[in-house]
Parts: structure tokens; C-alpha cells; sequence
């Protein structure tokens, strides 16, 4: 079985640049929804005393508001799992991923160079195929972080776990 993780779309983390990936996002989501196969959302929270603002002097994201899932992604949301680090494997969603037998796993959201990241090579170790979509991700860093990240991904999970929106479309 497959499953779409739709990665950080909150508030507080998706830049104008990232907003552009939105339309992508909206038709996999639809396309997963249409195919019975299933689609999970994660969200990033954080506190005072977590290693971002400790290590990175990053304190965003603490707010209820930027939190939220962007509404236009908020109205798929079914199964939201919070995170509290890159990585999206917490033990509810490992335990999910199991139940449902799920062999390959879709990304998308933001960031590229950070959750994306970090989730694909997760996904990987775990022996489940991580399936990166390139034009469903971006980096609040920027277009150049979002390619960097995708040339690392390419290497670490293999170059034909990177696909297309129309790859994943057409399959």
C-alpha cells in the first residue's frame, strides 16, 4: 500500500515561495483521496526549551495560529500526526505506517533541506520506499536549498525515488 505525507504546511513555516507549491500539493492529495489509498499530514511544534531555539535561536512556530495547517490544506486533513524535530517517525506514525502496511511513501511540504530531508532518509532506513515529488516540496530557505536537497536525495535514496507531480499522476 501507498501513502501521501503532506509535511509542515503550517502557518508559521510556508513562505510566498513555498505557497507555490500549493496547487501541486491540493492535486496528489485529491489524486491519493480518489485512489483509496491513504494520505496522513504532519505539523512541527516545538517549545522554549527544544534544541531550536537552544541551538538555532529559532523560536517561531510556538503560536496556535502558526501552527495551523494552511486552510487550503487544512480542509484534507483526516490524520495529522505532531512532530517535534525534523523527522516525521514518532511512534504514533510508526505505528500507523505498520497497521496499514504502507510500502512506499510520498513527500511533499516543506522544507526540502530539512523535514523532506530528514523524513526521506528515515523512510529509507526503514526499509519503505521514500518517493520524494520534487515539484510538491520547497525550502523556506529558498529555491536553491530546495534543489540542493534534492541532488543529496537523489544520492542518499536513489535517483528514482525523485519523481514529478505528472510522474505520480500518470503511474
Amino acid at each position: 500500500m501507498k501513502c501521501l505525507c503532506v509535511v509542515d504546511l503550517q502557518q508559521g513555516l510556508v513562505t510566498p515561495e513555498c505557497k507555490t507549491i500549493i496547487p501541486n500539493v491540493v492535486k496528489l492529495i485529491e489524486h491519493f483521496y480518489a485512489n483509496h489509498d491513504r494520505v496522513v499530514f504532519t505539523k512541527f511544534h516545538h517549545t522554549d526549551n527544544s534544541a531550536y531555539p537552544t541551538y538555532l535561536g529559532w523560536d517561531k512556530l510556538q503560536a496556535p495560529s502558526q501552527q495551523a495547517l494552511l486552510p487550503d490544506i487544512a480542509r484534507y486533513a483526516r490524520r495529522i500526526f505532531v512532530k517535534y524535530g525534523y523527522g516525521m517517525w514518532t511512534g504514533a506514525m510508526t505505528h500507523y505506517i505498520k497497521a496499514h502496511h504502507i510500502k512506499q511513501l510520498y513527500l511533499v511540504g516543506v522544507d526540502t533541506d530539512a523535514c523532506i530531508y530528514h523524513s526521506a532518509l528515515q523512510t529509507f532506513d526503514r526499509q519503505i520506499q521514500p518517493i520524494v515529488v520534487a515539484d510538491a516540496c520547497m525550502s523556506g530557505a529558498g529555491h536553491d536549498n530546495h534543489l540542493a536537497a534534492l541532488k543529496l536525495l537523489k544520492r542518499h535514496v536513489g535517483d528514482a525515488n525523485i519523481v514529478s507531480l505528472d510522474d505520480v499522476i500518470n503511474r
